[in-house]
C-alpha cells in the first residue's frame, strides 16, 4: 500500500487548517455579531419605562402638610390656650408660636410612637418668620423622639415644661447676626436659647457654616438607624448663599413613652434696643413625612417585555413637578438594582426630595408618573 507524499500530507493540511478557520471567522462572527445587535437593542431600550406596567400603588409612611391642623393626627398643647398666636395654621403652615410675647404650644402624634432605637426616616420643612430682620429673636423649636410629657411652656423651653423630654433636635436662632451661636444641634433636653450656653450633645452653628443668619428656611432629615441619629440640614434660603449640614451621633435610651413631638416658645425680642418689649419671632412647620428608609411612594412595577429596562437617568412626576430618577438618592428598589429584568417584578420606592427641591404631595389623590423622552408611565396614590 502507497503512503501519502509529504508535499500531499503538508497541502491536505493546509486546506484542513484553512477550512476550519473560515468556518471559526464564520462562527465567531455570528456570534459576536448576534450580541453586539442584541446590545444594541438593549441599549435602545434600556430607558422605555412605557413598557412597563406599574401594578399596583401606595404611600409608605405618614404625611401631613398642614393644610388644616388633624387633631385626629395630632394632639396640641398650647401654654396659654391662644388659638390665634399658639399652633395656628395658616396658608398650609403650622405656627407653633406666632409672633408673640410668652406664648409656647407643642404637637405630638398620634397614629404612632417612635422609640430611640426604631429605624425611621423623619423629613420637615421649618419655617421661622422673624421680628428683628434676620436673627437676633425667636425661642428656638425642637423636635422630641421618644418623650413622655406634652405639658406646654414658653420662652427658650420651646414649648416644653419637662425639658428633660428624650432625644431633641434644636433648632438655635436667638442670637444676634455677628454670633456664632445660631444653629442646629442634637441634645437630650429642650432648655435654653443660646447654643453656647446649652449643653448640646452635638452642634453646629453659624461660623462654621459662614453664614451666621437667614437660617429661616430649611429642610431637616433625621436618619434613625437603631444605633445611631444622623442628621442632615438642606438650607433653602438663598440670602448669604446655601447651606448642608450633617451630624451624627449614637443614640441613648431617655426611657421614654416613644412621644414624636414638635414644640417652640416665644419670649421677647429688644432688636436694636435693650428693652425686651417686643414679640418673637414666629416659627412654623411646612410639612412633615414620616417613613421606614426616607423614600415612602411605592409603585409596584412589573415587566412583560422581553428586555430589561434601566430606570436609572428616566424621570418621576409628582403632582407635576419632575425629579430626576437616580438610584440610591431619589428612587431604590427591592431588587437594590436599577435594571428591572424581563417578566420581573420589583418594588421601585421614590423619595419626593432632591438636594433643594420638595414636590409636594396632598392629602388627596397623588399623580405619578414615571416618563422619559416624551413617554409615559402613570399611576394614582391617595394619601389619607
Amino acid at each position: 500500500m502507497k503512503s501519502i507524499s509529504p508535499l500531499i500530507a503538508t497541502i491536505l493540511l493546509i486546506v484542513i487548517v484553512v477550512g476550519l478557520s473560515a468556518i471559526s471567522y464564520v462562527f465567531l462572527t455570528n456570534t459576536f455579531g448576534g450580541l453586539v445587535q442584541q446590545s444594541t437593542q438593549q441599549i435602545q431600550a434600556i430607558s422605555d419605562i412605557s413598557v412597563l406596567s406599574i401594578v399596583n400603588a401606595y404611600f409608605d409612611g405618614f404625611y401631613d402638610n398642614f393644610e388644616y391642623l388633624d387633631t385626629n393626627k395630632w394632639t396640641i398643647s398650647r401654654y396659654s390656650n391662644d388659638t390665634n398666636l399658639e399652633c395656628v395654621v395658616e396658608s398650609g403652615t403650622l405656627w407653633l408660636v406666632k409672633k408673640s410675647i410668652g406664648k409656647g404650644c407643642n404637637i405630638k402624634l398620634n397614629t404612632m410612637s417612635i422609640k430611640w432605637n426604631d429605624t425611621y426616616v423623619i423629613d420637615l420643612r421649618f419655617k421661622i418668620d422673624y421680628v428683628c430682620g434676620s436673627s437676633n429673636d425667636g425661642d428656638g423649636m425642637a423636635i422630641v423622639i421618644d418623650g413622655k410629657d406634652t405639658t406646654p411652656f414658653k420662652d427658650c423651653y420651646k414649648g416644653f415644661n419637662n425639658v428633660n423630654l428624650g432625644i431633641v433636635i434644636e433648632i438655635f436662632d436667638d442670637a444676634p447676626n455677628i454670633s456664632a451661636d445660631n444653629g442646629l444641634g442634637i441634645d437630650n433636653d429642650t432648655i435654653y436659647c443660646s447654643r453656647i450656653v446649652d449643653s448640646t450633645m452635638i452642634s453646629y452653628w453659624g461660623n462654621g457654616w459662614n453664614k451666621r443668619y437667614d437660617l429661616n428656611d430649611g429642610i431637616i432629615s433625621i436618619n434613625l438607624t437603631g444605633s445611631r441619629i444622623i442628621l442632615n440640614y438642606q438650607d433653602l434660603n438663598p440670602s448669604n448663599g446655601l447651606v448642608n449640614i450633617n451630624l451624627s451621633t449614637d443614640l441613648w435610651n431617655p426611657n421614654g413613652l416613644g412621644y414624636f413631638m414638635i414644640g417652640a416658645g416665644a419670649g421677647c425680642s429688644s432688636c436694636n434696643s435693650n428693652a425686651c418689649d417686643q414679640p418673637d419671632s414666629a416659627h412654623g412647620i411646612d410639612w412633615i413625612i414620616i417613613s421606614r428608609d426616607g423614600f415612602p411612594i411605592a409603585l409596584v412595577v412589573y415587566n412583560p417585555f422581553p428586555k430589561p429596562v434601566n430606570l436609572n437617568g428616566t424621570y418621576i412626576s409628582i403632582n407635576g413637578c419632575v425629579l430626576p430618577m437616580l438610584y440610591g438618592e431619589t428612587f431604590l428598589t427591592s431588587t437594590q438594582s436599577s435594571i428591572i429584568k424581563p417578566q420581573e417584578q420589583v418594588i421601585v420606592k421614590i423619595r419626593p426630595i432632591y438636594k433643594t427641591e420638595f414636590c409636594e404631595l396632598k392629602i388627596e389623590d397623588n399623580n405619578i408618573c414615571l416618563f422619559y423622552e416624551g413617554k409615559t408611565n402613570c399611576r394614582t396614590i391617595r394619601i389619607d
